[in-house]
């Protein structure tokens, strides 16, 4: 089974390589769908095209062990919305995709998770370079880089 890193990065390199031929099947209905998906939140939400590249290879990519198709779907909107919303102000603090929206091997191991998996349903209320507040229901959490706390 291949980590979240390689099928980013695979993903990276087929999009630099030349055109493959035309094919007609479902799946480039979704794959079209995820491809303006990134776009869009590079072109109008100013997302390092990296970021967005490697977010759709996520969604696109096989979930991890243990989680539900249902629950899966929620966490990649979710981390979507975060990078519509936050993506170029996390990147311009210095954040990198990895401690943003890395999925380590070990998918129970939250320590493993980059920031925006965490706390799905709270919202992001501040970013600077050193953290990422969340805010839930009045409760306040922060991701410190480098450890969640």
């Amino acid at each position: 089974m291949s980590s979240w890193r390689e099928v980013a990065r695979r993903v990276l390199r087929e999009r630099e390589a030349p055109p493959a031929p035309e094919r007609a099947c479902a799946d480039d209905r979704d794959d079209y769908a995820q491809e303006e998906r990134a776009a869009i939140a590079q072109h109008e939400g100013g997302l390092p095209q990296s970021w967005a590249v490697a977010l759709a290879a996520i969604e696109r990519g096989p979930r991890p062990h243990g989680v539900s198709e249902r629950d899966w779907r929620a966490f990649v909107n979710v981390a979507w919305e975060r990078a519509d919303a936050f993506g170029a102000e996390l990147a311009a603090n210095g954040w990198t995709f990895e401690e943003v929206f890395g999925v380590g091997e070990h998918w129970a191991r939250l320590d493993r998770r980059g920031a925006c998996w965490l706390a799905r349903d709270a919202r992001i209320v501040e970013v600077t370079p050193e953290r990422i507040v969340f805010e839930r229901g009045g409760d306040r959490t922060t991701h410190n880089r480098g450890r969640p706390h």
